[in-house]
């Protein structure tokens, strides 16, 4: 059965990211292939297409940033981590592309079945402060440009101490979220439409420390209550 929230839609405060910068401006000639990354330094820049994980990638560094332009994050069975003290943000940008027979879908991945995590913890501080996965917002969801995200708890894992900001993305929940391992408490997410069904759960107290991430999740309009999940 399917519950609706009744609630209007809230303003989106994140609607300053995006925009150049401090989405990193890609230069792409048109072409977007898959890129095989083993190492984090080939990892954190801008990337044009699909990027695939060859091993299993920490990144040790703070407020480190994995923008892709037309493409997935295909983990391929591998671990994508934060390290104590590291924190990444994961962009999905790219061109609103309405013929040829390729379609991209904007979110995280794994062409292996029942394999590969995303096991990261937003920054607290700087332009992204809070923010572990986006979607840039002039992106529209189209045949051909694909942000509608279906969630089943493996195939990617996600543990995420952090926002997922799907703007203009379906996020259907069908598995269970949990936070960066040894990270914060914290999990927001913003979405055009949000689906949970089946075994789609997120760990107790979500936001409980987001305020320590830095976080700061839309409102109940007309309330002074937080929403974990919001529209």
């Amino acid at each position: 059965e399917i519950q609706q929230s009744s609630q209007p839609v809230s303003p989106d405060p994140f609607d300053g990211l995006n925009v150049n910068p401090p989405i990193p401006n890609v230069s792409c000639s048109g072409s977007y292939p898959t890129h095989d990354v083993s190492t984090a330094a080939a990892l954190t820049t801008t990337h044009c297409g699909t990027v695939r994980l060859t091993s299993n990638i920490t990144l040790t560094s703070p407020n480190q940033l994995i923008t892709i332009y037309n493409g997935s994050l295909d983990l391929n069975g591998f671990t994508l981590q934060t390290a104590s003290g590291g924190s990444a943000t994961l962009i999905f940008t790219g061109q609103n592309i309405t013929g040829g027979s390729v379609t991209y879908n904007h979110y995280p991945t794994s062409s292996v079945n029942n394999a590969g995590v995303l096991d990261i913890t937003a920054p607290s501080s700087g332009d992204f402060v809070g923010v572990a996965v986006m979607q840039d917002k002039r992106l529209n969801d189209s045949s051909k440009n694909n942000l509608d995200m279906t969630y089943t708890g493996n195939g990617p894992t996600l543990k995420i101490s952090g926002l997922i900001y799907f703007p203009k993305g379906d996020f259907d929940i069908r598995g269970a979220i949990n936070h960066n391992t040894g990270g914060l408490a914290c999990l927001g997410v913003v979405a055009d439409t949000i689906l949970v069904s089946g075994t789609g759960a997120v760990f107790d107290n979500a936001t409980s420390e987001c305020d320590v991430l830095g976080l700061v999740l839309p409102t109940i309009p007309n309330s002074n209550q937080r929403q974990a999940l919001v529209q």
